[in-house]
């Protein structure tokens, strides 16, 4: 089984300051997955999804590339961060 000369998988995403792209070869009838962590600068909601495969020959003159997946959409929230040491004020404030 000869592999391809070269697959490139991205992840298209309107996550700000996201990128993920994985360069692999493939047999014919191959499988593979991956994983990818980054860091989220911006919270909200967004799109992942669908991932663009795309290869080229030896020397890069034809080129192909196609559309797998569908888009879903991601919610990322803000950090926690642990407030042991943070004190409420006493407001005085009654309810009458």
């Amino acid at each position: 089984m000869i592999p391809k000369t070269l697959l490139m998988a991205t992840d298209i995403t309107t996550i700000p300051k996201y990128t993920s792209s994985y360069a692999l070869g493939l047999t014919t009838k191959g499988y593979r997955s991956w994983r990818s962590t980054d860091k989220a600068y911006h919270r909200g909601l967004f799109q992942m999804g669908p991932v663009e495969i795309s290869t080229t020959d030896l020397l890069g003159i034809y080129r192909a590339n196609t559309l797998h997946g569908s888009p879903d959409k991601i919610m990322i929230y803000p950090k926690i961060h642990d407030l042991k040491n943070f004190q409420t004020g006493n407001s005085n404030l009654t309810n009458e």
